[in-house]
C-alpha cells in the first residue's frame, strides 16, 4: 500500500489515520459519509491534555490549512487530509455553551 499525500475524506470514504509532531494521533472516520466523525487519541509522551480526547465526536467540518493559525491563512482545504499542512476538525457543543456551539 502506497503513502497518501491527499485525500477528500468524503469524495473517498474511509478511516484515516493522521499523524501529528507531537505523541498525538488523529483519526477521521468517513465510511458512513453523512455521519463523518474524528477522535484525538493521546498516547503518552509531550502533549497537551484536552477533556474530548480518546472518544468519538461528530465531524460537523474538518480542513487542511498551510498556515499553522487558520484565523491567518486562506480557508483552505475543506474535508482534505494533506500531508505537511495543519488540519481542523470541527465539532458541534452545547448550544448554550459559553464558547459558541463550535469547537
Amino acid at each position: 500500500m502506497s503513502a497518501i499525500t491527499e485525500v477528500h475524506v468524503l469524495d473517498e470514504p474511509g478511516l484515516y489515520e493522521v499523524a501529528s509532531s507531537s505523541a498525538t494521533l488523529y483519526y477521521v472516520d468517513t465510511r458512513n459519509p453523512a455521519t463523518p466523525r474524528y477522535m484525538r487519541w493521546r498516547n503518552p509522551g509531550i502533549t497537551l491534555t484536552s477533556p474530548m480526547d480518546n472518544r468519538w465526536h461528530d465531524l460537523a467540518l474538518m480542513g487542511a490549512n498551510r498556515d499553522e493559525d487558520p484565523e491567518k491563512s486562506s480557508p483552505g482545504l475543506e474535508w482534505t487530509l494533506k500531508v505537511g499542512w495543519h488540519h481542523v476538525y470541527c465539532t458541534t457543543r452545547e448550544a448554550d455553551h459559553p464558547n459558541g456551539p463550535m469547537y
